[in-house]
């Protein structure tokens, strides 16, 4: 809901993104913590604007590293993925639609340590990964003369596809099998924005609850190599639930260009995850 109305057409934009989490085991699975960094870059253009409404529509594409402990498991690795998507934005009053498309692909690098007595084994494993997503939200804006409130409603989904892949180090090596996980989250919350003085600095905050549905617990198949048996690994579960909530600042330095920060969170039963945004638009 930015307070200026932009006439400008195009638009191209850029994220930098930090972020950390946390999840905790559930008593089979155990607890992993993960560093996130990266950069989103993305074009969008003005295809109308009556004044009552409006439409946009943009690409936009990006690269992200993660890299990831479970320290009761002895095991350590990082992701490194590319991501793209295309997406839309209605205006029709106050209220507002958007909505896309985003396909991210992956190459996971891991190593883990098998100790029992008398016996060691250091594995190393490279699977690729793929996540389909699609994505919509719908608003309704409140505006004042120097403050927004928009009630929000989100939907996600999500396939996320794990190659094969055979282990290489010792006799303790497995077979992991391909596989899928469909799971989904809605989201609703509140937005506000508002206008600190005179200056064109502005403050926004976002408060919501977010559900999840679908396969919320990962689930690998694996076999020894040197065997034949299968057997279902389990992840920890996604929560179901989590408060997620948003805090930033936008400096406005004119009708043109736009610098901002903010401070992303989301809290569930078992995961703490926390993102620190850099932010960047040129409108021209």
């Amino acid at each position: 809901m930015p307070a200026p109305r932009f006439e400008e057409p195009f638009a191209i934009w850029g994220e930098a993104v930090g972020a950390q989490a946390n999840t905790d085991g559930d008593g089979n699975a155990a607890g992993l913590s993960r560093r996130t960094g990266g950069a989103i870059l993305g074009a969008d253009i003005k295809l109308y604007d009556t004044g009552a409404s409006s439409l946009r529509v943009g690409a936009a594409g990006g690269y992200t590293r993660s890299n990831f402990d479970v320290g009761a498991r002895l095991s350590s690795g990082r992701l490194e993925s590319g991501h793209a998507a295309l997406y839309a934005g209605a205006r029709f009053g106050a209220w507002r639609l958007d909505g896309g498309l985003g396909y991210s692909f992956g190459d996971t690098s891991l190593t883990r340590q098998v100790l029992i007595r008398g016996f060691g084994d250091t594995l190393r494993s490279d699977r690729d990964s793929r996540v389909a997503q699609a994505f919509a939200e719908l608003g309704y804006a409140f505006t004042y003369e120097r403050f927004g409130i928009e009630p929000f409603a989100q939907l996600a989904l999500l396939q996320v596809s794990s190659g094969s892949d055979v282990e290489q180090g010792g006799a303790a090596a497995l077979r992991v099998f391909s596989g899928d996980q469909n799971l989904g989250f809605t989201t609703w919350g509140l937005r506000a924005e508002a206008q600190l003085g005179t200056m064109p600095l502005f403050a926004r905050g976002l408060l919501g609850w977010r559900y999840g549905f679908g396969d919320l617990t990962p689930k690998t198949v694996t076999a020894f190599v040197a065997g034949t048996t299968s057997a279902g690994v389990y992840a920890a579960a996604i929560d179901r639930n989590a408060l997620v909530a948003e805090a930033g600042l936008d400096w406005r330095a004119n009708a043109s260009t736009t610098f901002g920060i903010s401070y992303v969170a989301a809290v569930g039963e078992r995961t703490r995850d926390q993102a620190l945004k850099g932010r960047l638009d040129v409108r021209f």
